[in-house]
């Protein structure tokens, strides 16, 4: 088992998973989770699958049969009902992986996950990261990186998670420079 969890999270494009990346670097004997990524996962396993089919019907599949992100996006980023129901469906799946990847892991896990604060495994974060930035920078940002309208962005965002900035060892503002950029990970290598 780990002997120390480090969550970050924030908004989409606010520089998480570059944070995350880069203590990975920088901490002997740590490795990173990107639950966006076991997230993705969930979206193929059959029982998932054909639950949100019949919660959202076919026209969230591609030509192929799997499900297609930003079809599904574009539902459930319009409501936040919609979020939810998703949210519960992929919910045990991702639990599940995080805690299995958790016990076999020795040394520093670092967890990256924008919806990290309402899972369980929050309060076993030993460390606490929050990262913001300009809403105009990440908006530019993640429209280019991910190949998305600026309406489905803006849906997207609209249906984010808001954070209790109380529950924070660290809020860090990205300018996505690479000194502030060595600054952050400096600040929280000290904490560790």
């Amino acid at each position: 088992m780990c002997n120390k969890i480090i969550g970050i999270t924030g908004k989409s494009g606010s520089g998480k998973s570059t944070v995350a990346k880069e203590l990975n670097k920088s901490i002997p004997n740590s490795r990173v989770i990107e639950i966006d990524t076991i997230g993705h996962d969930a979206l193929c396993q059959p029982k998932i699958l054909e639950n949100l089919l019949k919660k959202f019907g076919t026209k969230i599949l591609d030509s192929y049969g799997n499900i297609d992100r930003k079809k599904l996006g574009s539902i459930v980023f319009v409501e936040r009902e919609k979020m939810n129901c998703l949210i519960k469906e992929t919910y045990f799946y991702i639990s599940e992986q995080i805690t299995n990847i958790i016990k076999e892991t020795k040394g520093v896990v670092i967890l990256d996950w924008i919806l990290l604060p309402q899972d369980p495994i929050w309060e076993k974060c030993d460390l606490k990261i929050l990262m913001e930035s300009d809403i105009q920078a990440r908006k530019n940002k993640v429209i280019e990186r991910d190949k998305i309208s600026t309406n489905y962005f803006e849906n997207r965002e609209a249906t984010s998670i808001e954070y209790d900035k109380s529950q924070f060892d660290f809020i860090f503002w990205n300018d996505y420079s690479l000194a502030k950029l060595e600054d952050i990970i400096n600040s929280i290598i000290t904490k560790i």
